[in-house]
């Protein structure tokens, strides 16, 4: 797939550096379509939002104390707030499967990372209003404290490894890399977080 850097990079830079007035806007737009900001959230009440579990969960509501992980606390839906429980989406993946490798929305693989990072966010001091540190400090809470890394890590790069669960994103460098070129460096080691493995489907 070719892609047209010159005109993402026009389109990136008319709207604000690193594009996250575009982040801004698609977070107002998925607040109003969800209703998160006013009053309690019609999300949850969405059936396609809740996994069907593939063991039950036993609650012994009898008990004068809440369970360590977390489970049983919500009396209708245990698992609601349980520690290492599966994530589900707000928006659609657009891939099939499970362990799929994230697709555009027309079904084309996205551009590698790397090369994003070359053409589209250059290494310039731009400073802006409408993000504050703590952009960064979410970003951080989503990092490490929701995403479950599989231990001990794997060197993804590794030819052996290349067909793990884990190592199915590793991320490819061009062999005229600007940096990497002068290590012989063309694979950039990337591990993905655990695997849900407590749903049906």
């Amino acid at each position: 797939m070719l892609i047209d850097w010159d005109r993402l990079r026009v389109r990136m830079s008319s709207e604000s550096p690193f594009g996250v007035l575009s982040a801004v806007r698609a977070s107002k737009l998925l607040d109003a379509e969800r209703n998160f900001n006013n009053g309690r959230s019609s999300f949850f009440n969405d059936p396609d939002f809740y996994c069907e579990a593939s063991e039950p969960i036993q609650c012994d509501y009898s008990c004068p104390y809440r369970k360590y992980n977390g489970s049983c606390n919500n009396p209708h839906i245990p698992r609601l707030g349980m520690s290492e429980i599966c994530y589900l989406r707000l928006t659609p993946a657009y891939y099939e499967g499970k362990g799929g490798v994230r697709k555009s929305v027309t079904g084309d693989p996205l551009p590698e990372p790397r090369d994003i990072s070359l053409n589209i966010l250059k290494d310039i001091h731009l400073p802006t209003a409408e993000v504050t540190y703590l952009f960064t400090a979410h970003g951080q809470i989503i990092a490490h404290d929701l995403t479950r890394a599989i231990q001990p890590p794997t060197n993804c790069c590794k030819p052996e490894n290349a067909k793990k669960a884990e190592c199915t994103m590793s991320i490819s460098v061009r062999p005229d890399d600007p940096f990497y070129s002068q290590f012989n460096k063309t694979c950039l080691n990337f591990q993905r977080s655990n695997q849900c493995t407590l749903c049906k489907t």
